[in-house]
């Protein structure tokens, strides 16, 4: 039966003649033999020897009783010890969708109303942005009158708001001579609440949309650059549906309330417009869409009850609900409640109804 492994000890030290004329006649050196050592000692002097070999005696003894980088343990993470994220998850699931026309239309101010002097004279000051919203009587500019008319009252130097909306840029530049009669006037202002998107369509669309509107005012909808959530929804009235000839021809209006002001005057949206039909799609809840800089993505469980990020493809918005183009295929399971507690691989508890709040 062979001895049990002995740790090996300290390093030992063993006595070593050097030859050289010049080198100390014995020194120590680490037992187990670093053969650096050896190759870095060089004939020296005695006092000078001696130092040289106890410092590679120290730096070689505490070389062997460290541990190396790969020695030292590394935290783990995750794991199946984490604790399980409550989350609420829903299926997607192919769904009966609307149909919708599409368009590319304009969006038109409601009204606008040209500012002018009420007195001639020179523009002194300008006190609008171009862009910004004005309400009624706001101070717009300053005009210093003619000589002719330094007596009239002095209110009337002062250009303020005929009505609230959005002015545009200036027309005139200060020191510019004004006077209640010019064409253009100082500046505009447009009433953007409600507002009205202009667009076209085909004739043979056109048909669709006749149909719709016998049952009453049809629902349209205003996007930007995502087609997944809506600007602004308005409505197409009966009567903007007109007979028209040439280049109007198959022109329509709708209007927008526009009350948190999405739209603004010369803005091009795209406009949708439901058509009398439906088609299958698939779709998930609205609740479980995330936004990333990178774009859409949701949280989708697998059978081993972890979450991943599935970057999504999306279509419309229906109801509570929106189309998935990429990224998941019917049955998939994903997180609806809870995400913001979700990381890559996180380990999920599936639950019943809203997530608990976590106390902080």
């Amino acid at each position: 039966m062979g001895r049990p492994h002995e740790r090996a000890g300290p390093p030992t030290l063993r006595a070593m003649h050097i030859r050289s004329p010049n080198a100390v006649r014995s020194v120590k050196l680490i037992s187990g033999g670093c053969t650096m050592c050896l190759k870095l000692l060089r004939p020296f002097g005695r006092k000078t020897a001696a130092i040289q070999v106890a410092a590679l005696a120290s730096a070689c003894a505490i070389a062997m009783t460290s541990p190396t980088r790969a020695q030292v343990p590394s935290p783990q993470s995750g794991g199946p010890n984490e604790t399980p994220m409550p989350v609420v998850t829903a299926s997607a699931a192919l769904r009966t969708v609307p149909v919708y026309l599409e368009s590319v239309g304009t969006a038109v101010a409601s009204r606008t109303t040209v500012v002018r002097s009420a007195v001639g004279g020179n523009l002194t000051e300008i006190d609008f942005t171009a862009g910004h919203r004005v309400v009624a009587g706001d101070l717009l500019a300053r005009v210093e009158p003619r000589a002719d008319q330094a007596r009239r009252d002095q209110d009337a130097t002062e250009v303020r708001a005929p009505a609230s909306g959005m002015v545009g840029g200036a027309l005139r530049r200060v020191g510019d001579r004004v006077s209640p009669g010019d064409q253009t006037g100082i500046v505009t202002i447009s009433r953007t609440d409600p507002i009205s998107v202009v667009f076209a369509l085909p004739e043979t669309m056109l048909r669709a949309v006749r149909e719709k509107l016998l049952q009453g005012n049809l629902p349209v909808r205003a996007y930007g650059h995502d087609k997944v959530h809506a600007l602004a929804e308005g409505q197409l009235r009966r009567g903007d549906l007109k007979p028209q000839q040439g280049a109007d021809k198959g022109k329509l209006v709708a209007t927008f309330a526009n009350t948190d002001h999405a739209l603004t005057p010369g803005m091009r949206v795209d406009v949708l417009v439901p058509a009398n039909a439906t088609r299958t799609a698939l779709a998930i809840p609205l609740a479980a869409v995330r936004r990333s800089s990178a774009g859409y993505y949701a949280y989708m469980v697998t059978r081993h009850e972890t979450a991943h990020v599935r970057p999504l493809t999306l279509g419309l918005v229906t109801d509570d609900f929106v189309v998935v183009r990429e990224g998941l295929r019917p049955g998939d399971v994903i997180v609806t409640d809870g995400q913001e507690q979700l990381t890559e691989g996180s380990h999920v508890a599936i639950v019943e109804g809203p997530s608990p709040r976590t106390s902080e």
